[in-house]
């Protein structure tokens, strides 16, 4: 599509042959070529993933793990976490970015305990409500 240089991009037109000119795609509304290229990126990196968890298995309690097996229970809980921090310390909206990141790592490391308990849960109870959460 991109190097057709016509229907999925929004008219943004490639100046050159340049690697820049091809990766510049339109992404509001999202184009044939924005999404054929995110999709693209996204299977090139779970590949990479895969083959490296074939060659490296992760151990039981790996923090990626613990947390792709229990993500909503995580999404669920780190929300109300970093707001109601912010909110106690009174930071709210006044530090950077690597506040937030700083933030953002303090959290996964309060709920990895609760997501290894959860995990259990989840493993002893298969029917019920844990299932979806």
């Amino acid at each position: 599509m991109r190097g057709l240089d016509g229907y999925g991009n929004m008219a943004l037109h490639r100046g050159d042959n340049s690697v820049v000119q091809w990766l510049h795609v339109s992404k509001y509304p999202p184009g044939l070529s924005y999404v054929t290229l995110e999709l693209g990126i996204c299977f090139l990196c779970l590949a990479v993933l895969f083959a490296l968890s074939e060659r490296f298995p992760p151990r039981r309690n790996h923090l990626f793990l613990v947390l792709g097996q229990t993500p909503m229970f995580f999404y669920q809980l780190h929300f109300p976490l970093l707001v109601r921090g912010t909110q106690l310390l009174g930071v709210e909206g006044k530090l950077g970015l690597g506040a937030t990141f700083l933030a953002a790592a303090c959290v996964v490391l309060v709920l990895y305990p609760a997501c290894r308990v959860y995990r259990g849960y989840k493993a002893t109870h298969k029917q019920g409500f844990a299932q979806y959460i």
